[in-house]
């Protein structure tokens, strides 16, 4: 059997290598690093990295309607410093991903995601097929190494204790929704989906009209979507589309109640 091909990424990210680790175990982090707009549905995900007893099941788009399922089950945690996944069945004759994070000082570390791989078909899938799967890995992992870094950086920066969110109200954008209770997980915060509103108090807005962030009885905060005529166009380019402006609206609500 021929060596599998390696792609490897890495990052220098300015915070504790311990915080870069937790933020990637947190509910919330798998979600964050599925490549945006490509379509990918986690399936089923149970157990836990720390017990390399985690499984996942994702469908994947191949092309147009055509999906393919994918099954990876997780291995090889070390605390503080790394965990593998393994793919089951999927795309690849092999893949087996390793995500470590290396301590540079206290402050800041480097974010390493080594891939080993092989292509179906041999020599044939790799002569007809590497150059895409190549491009499609260097745009896949700048975009989970941007994510990890901003992220991170932005929960930092925030400093919150863990606050009970809840998303209230009508949220048609799934996607949306998706990534803005993923976002609020990864920074320790517990995130219920969708409700009806109930009466809020202490309203704070964003200078985008689309959203605004509450205090009721039931929550520490509430983020509502509002909605309107044009919602679906709305939200094309908005700046709302950062999960990151939902989070400095939770802060400066936090600094005024």
């Amino acid at each position: 059997m021929a060596a599998p091909d390696v792609f490897e990424r890495r990052s220098r990210i300015d915070a504790p290598a311990a915080e870069v680790f937790a933020w990637h175990l947190r509910d919330g982090a798998f979600e964050r690093l599925l490549p945006p707009g490509d379509g990918t549905i986690v399936l089923e995900r149970t157990g836990s990295i720390e017990q390399d007893t985690m499984r996942v099941t994702l469908s994947v788009p191949v092309l147009g309607p055509i999906r393919q399922r994918w099954d990876v089950r997780h291995e090889g945690y070390v605390a503080g410093h790394r965990f593998v996944d393994v793919m089951e069945r999927g795309p690849f004759s092999h893949w087996r991903h390793e995500h470590r994070i290396e301590v540079i000082d206290d402050g800041s570390c480097e974010l390493v995601d080594h891939v080993e791989y092989s292509l179906p078909a041999g020599a044939l899938g790799r002569t007809f097929g590497g150059g895409i799967v190549r491009r499609r890995l260097d745009s896949m992992f700048d975009h989970r190494h941007a994510v990890t870094r901003n992220d991170v950086s932005a929960h930092t920066a925030a400093s919150l204790e863990p606050l009970r969110i809840e998303l209230v109200g009508r949220w048609r954008d799934r996607a949306l929704q998706q990534q803005v209770a993923a976002f609020l997980a990864t920074g320790g915060h517990l995130v219920a989906t969708p409700r009806p509103l109930a009466g809020a108090r202490d309203v704070h807005e964003f200078s985008d009209p689309d959203v605004r962030i509450t205090q009721d009885e039931t929550c520490d905060m509430c983020v509502e979507l509002r909605d309107g005529p044009n919602r679906e166009v709305d939200l094309v380019g908005s700046a709302v589309m950062d999960p990151r402006r939902v989070l400095s609206s939770i802060v400066a609500l936090r600094a005024t109640a």
